[in-house]
């Protein structure tokens, strides 16, 4: 899949990059920070509450979110813990029809969607 640059919020299925760092009781954590990470919002390869916090956004800082991780989490270390995540979303891009398919749409009247 090819992604264009978009200026609005993301969507399920944009790609965003993001930087971000998640503590526990202030301090940073194994594993618990990103940069330049690129993410398809909604394909479930991040915490779900890290993904909905992408959501609805454009570039530059989004919220602080706070959420336990899982009781059953496969870091035991951070299983049940409270973390807090801070993100900057550094780009959003959002599919790109390949020209080919863009030619077909517009054959058939659509131009938009």
């Amino acid at each position: 899949m090819k992604y264009s640059p978009s200026s609005r919020a993301a969507n399920t299925g944009d790609k965003v990059t993001i930087d971000f760092v998640g503590t526990i009781d202030g301090a940073e954590f194994a594993g618990g920070k990103g940069e330049n990470i690129a993410i398809v919002v909604g394909e479930g390869r991040m915490l779900p509450e890290l993904e909905q916090g992408l959501g609805r956004r454009s570039g530059g800082r989004a919220p602080r979110h706070q959420w336990n991780f899982p009781a059953d989490y496969r870091a035991t270390e951070l299983a049940g813990k409270l973390s807090t995540f801070s993100t900057e979303i550094k780009k959003v891009e959002e599919p790109a029809l390949p020209n080919s398919m863009r030619s077909s749409a517009r054959a058939f009247g659509v131009t938009e969607g």
